[in-house]
């Protein structure tokens, strides 16, 4: 219990009570022990205060009885040195007694500034490395799940409530060391197995997808491999347009006998351990809410928008969206919405997401650019930059305005590519630089003209 300190006037409340019952300059017997239940006091403490104002009596001065207690009091507490700490190699502050080691302080005093959230412990996992190669891809990935709505006027993601996620999980029956508690007399249970090495393992396969799905309130296709037969689980046939594996390749092939047999087949007979563990897991995966799985879906839409914010980068933390609090409020979107800022603020190219986005690149040496190029001078039959040898002046002069048009769309439907997160087909584009171009040559040019010159555009579909 806390010792509780008096005010001023309690104090000189206790002295007047005990110099009221004094008889021949002592107090009452049990007057203090009276006094210390009545302020909820020890009587130590009423006995500190009577001596000392007994002793001023006797020297004739003035009774003063006040406390000394000035504010709080105690030992000053050691100021948490974050600028040394963040200047400190990481690998020297994996443990609060590395850190203290290597700064000079006590572990018990960083485990109070711990507490105190002055500093704060965070596990880091390795991620992979990325090139920039790499990071475009991922980009690209990520564009590609976008789509512009127009009735809403905003960037948002692809529905994904036919996308089905499938992946494979690992149980082992066993492991090679367990802990258990047993009484004093109790004997040690013993454990064998034919190798540690090869302990008995299973195999689920489990999909997953969204509940916005029409078609299947709650989809649930779950596979369980056991010592290589598959027992498949009864589900309603309904299609699916997407399925999204892991990076891992199949294990056997679709077309296999044992896994047709097996999946035809109602069930399979197998040893009382591993029915009991195919059951707990099934119990686990049929207790899964589809609230968990959508939120599962929109933390992957909120992890494409940092990939997005970061040009493809995996330096970022799980973002956290309070999915569960919007959910009850009524406020969970169905599908994120991205600022059109942050697409337009990249600075990979957007018609072929393969480099970085600059005048000679998406003029040059880009690949989208490049087919329309090339499809412009095929359908010429001649070049349309650089210098052209053996050429009339009718020839420079349609080489011209087809480059001038093959940049205008060229950047034309980079805009809209921005926009609407629609790019047009190569094939397209050259449709219309060429009904540019040939609008142009009507507008211009003049119809008397050599006879090779008119043979030229017959060829090119125009008629003077």
């Amino acid at each position: 219990m806390k010792k509780r300190n008096l005010t001023d006037d309690e104090r000189h409340r206790v002295v007047c009570l005990l110099f009221e019952s004094c008889k021949n300059g002592k107090p009452a017997h049990g007057k203090m022990n009276e006094v210390a239940s009545m302020f909820n006091v020890t009587r130590k403490s009423i006995f500190s205060i009577w001596t000392a104002a007994k002793q001023q009596r006797v020297h004739e001065v003035p009774i003063n009885v006040r406390s000394k207690i000035k504010g709080k009091k105690g030992k000053e507490r050691i100021p948490c040195p974050l600028e040394a700490i963040m200047a400190l190699d990481v690998s020297k502050r994996t443990t609060l007694k590395r850190l203290g080691k290597a700064i000079g302080h006590a572990s018990s005093t960083y485990h109070r500034w711990v507490k105190q959230g002055l500093i704060k412990s965070h596990t880091r996992s390795i991620h992979p490395a990325l090139s920039e190669d790499h990071k475009h891809i991922r980009l690209h990935f990520v564009m590609g799940k976008l789509v512009f709505d127009r009735l809403l006027r905003c960037v948002m993601f692809k529905d994904m409530g036919t996308i089905i996620h499938i992946d494979e999980k690992w149980f082992y029956m066993t492991n090679p060391k367990c802990r258990y508690y047993i009484g004093s007399n109790e004997a040690l249970p013993y454990r064998s197995c034919k190798s540690k090495r090869y302990i008995t393992k299973i195999m689920f396969l489990a999909a997953v997808s969204s509940q916005h799905t029409k078609k299947m309130e709650k989809f649930c296709l779950m596979e369980r491999l056991v010592y290589g037969h598959l027992l498949t689980k009864n589900q309603q046939k309904e299609k699916v347009r997407i399925g999204k594996l892991d990076n891992a390749k199949p294990h056997i092939s679709g077309k296999d006998k044992d896994f047709m047999e097996a999946a035809n087949s109602d069930g399979l007979t197998s040893t009382k351990t591993v029915e009991q563990l195919v059951q707990n897991v099934t119990e686990a995966y049929e207790a899964e809410t589809v609230e968990t799985l959508d939120n599962v879906f929109l933390s992957l839409q909120s992890c494409m928008v940092e990939i997005m914010q970061k040009r493809g980068h995996n330096n970022y933390p799980l973002p956290h969206l309070a999915k569960a609090a919007q959910r009850r409020q009524g406020t969970l979107p169905r599908d994120l919405t991205v600022n059109e800022d942050l697409i337009c603020d990249s600075n990979s190219c957007v018609n072929c997401e393969q480099a970085t986005e600059t005048h000679e690149h998406l003029f040059g040496s880009c690949v989208y650019s490049s087919q329309i190029i090339d499809g412009v001078e095929q359908w010429l039959c001649r070049r349309i930059s650089g210098s052209n040898l053996n050429c009339t002046k009718l020839h420079k002069r349609v080489a011209r305005m087809a480059l001038m048009a093959t940049w205008y769309c060229i950047w034309k439907y980079r805009n809209e590519c921005r926009l609407s997160l629609t790019l047009a087909t190569p094939r397209r584009v050259i449709k219309e630089i060429q009904s540019i171009v040939k609008a142009r040559i009507l507008q211009k040019i003049q119809t008397v003209m050599p006879q090779k010159d008119k043979e030229w555009l017959l060829s090119l579909d125009i008629h003077v």
